[in-house]
């Protein structure tokens, strides 16, 4: 193993698959909008994060990752 992989071959991809599920969200799929209009509690808000769910479980393959990641926003 070369001592300076920080992951492993299959952790990398997963990291890779994030980044771009959360590029999906943000920067493909999110109106201005949605940006202009985002609080605490809003419906944009609400539709950002079911945008990032439904692009990281799909990359993800994980309710768990998915869940956590969407929460987490």
């Amino acid at each position: 193993m070369d001592k300076l992989a920080f992951f492993t071959t299959e952790e990398g991809n997963f990291i890779v698959r994030m980044l771009i599920a959360h590029f999906i969200a943000d920067f493909v799929m999110q109106t201005d909008k949605m940006v202009e209009s985002k609080k605490w509690v809003s419906k944009h808000m609400g539709l950002y994060i079911g945008t990032l769910f439904v692009s990281t479980i799909l990359l993800s393959q994980s309710w768990l990752v998915s869940v956590f990641i969407a929460a987490t926003h």
